[in-house]
């Protein structure tokens, strides 16, 4: 299967950012869901300790252990409109969400937690949200397992 979409610059320094075997998996989740008509705008991937630190500071994360910092999460956003041009960054068109979370469960991502419920109330230090657009590819591995494999590449 092939991205059929046109990505930024920006989106594929993003997707560069990702680990090998998460990198394969995210333009594979992409190609998945342009076959299907829906285009996506690749958001945040790699996410430095110290940020996912401030995020959590200030309601923005719920966890320190991101799956972001091990180079293995991305946000996804569907977009729409005249050109699909605008992001759906709020989780309003819960019909293009539906198709990306198919897609993606049906390879094997997972959303925030582990879980594959994407529509998933989340903690957060301010109250609750929701984070439809955070997938994880983790491969079965636990976080330390995850952590580990990633320093011993690095």
């Amino acid at each position: 299967m092939k991205v059929t979409q046109t990505l930024r610059k920006e989106e594929m320094q993003r997707l560069a950012a990702l680990c090998p075997s998460a990198r394969a998996a995210a333009v594979e989740l992409i190609a998945r869901c342009n076959a299907r008509g829906l285009h996506l705008r690749v958001g945040e991937t790699y996410r430095p300790q110290e940020e996912q630190a401030a995020r959590v500071a200030k309601g923005q994360s719920a966890t320190l252990r991101s799956w972001h910092f091990l180079r293995r999460a991305l946000h996804l956003y569907p977009l729409y409109g005249e050109g699909n041009r605008i992001a759906d960054v709020t989780g309003k068109r819960k019909d293009l969400y539906a198709i990306l979370h198919e897609e993606a469960k049906a390879q094997g991502f997972k959303a925030a937690g582990g879980t594959t419920d994407w529509w998933r109330v989340l903690k957060g230090k301010h109250g609750p949200f929701v984070d439809q657009a955070h997938f994880e590819w983790r491969e079965g591995m636990t976080y330390a397992q995850a952590r580990a494999a990633m320093q011993a590449v690095a």
